[in-house]
């Protein structure tokens, strides 16, 4: 399985290709998940971790719209995020977004805000499953989302 890791830090998976923003030992690409395109061709991963770093994110649906295009079709994003209740969601002060269970349903087409507000995201994933978790540092989110399908054309307003 092709696997990235974005924002990997010191987490590391045997295999994987690690990113961070940050030139640390074993960090395979450094770049910053602000500047698009990403540097990986369409369809390069069949699963991509986000553990921890789309809270640092200020554009959270250009990200999503860039793992959709570098996930192959049956592809899985992983995102975990701090809970928007939890005190490790404040306590950081690089911290842009904050999430709750719902939050990225603006990205998931058969979720209410998915479908109403569409012109949110280019592409659209169907949801496995979203779930509250704590690894002993605070209340956590896991969202894992599935790139089922081609992308559909989705009706855009610019004005």
């Amino acid at each position: 399985m092709r696997t990235l890791v974005i924002g990997a830090g010191k987490q590391r998976i045997a295999g994987a290709v690690h990113h961070d923003i940050v030139p640390l030992p074993g960090i395979d690409v450094v770049h910053n998940l602000e500047v698009t395109p990403w540097p990986w061709l369409d369809a390069s991963f069949d699963y991509v971790l986000a553990s921890h770093v789309m809270e640092h994110v200020h554009k959270v649906f250009e990200a999503m719209d860039e793992i959709w295009r570098i996930l192959a079709i049956g592809g899985v994003v992983e995102v975990r995020v701090p809970h928007y209740k939890s005190e490790n969601a404040f306590t950081d002060p690089t911290h842009v977004h904050f999430f709750t269970p719902k939050t990225l349903d603006y990205c998931v087409a058969s979720t209410p805000l998915g479908s109403y507000l569409s012109y949110y995201t280019k592409h659209k994933y169907d949801r496995i499953k979203v779930e509250e978790y704590d690894p002993g540092t605070g209340l956590n989110l896991r969202f894992l989302l599935w790139k089922l399908h081609q992308p559909q054309p989705i009706q855009r307003f610019d004005g």
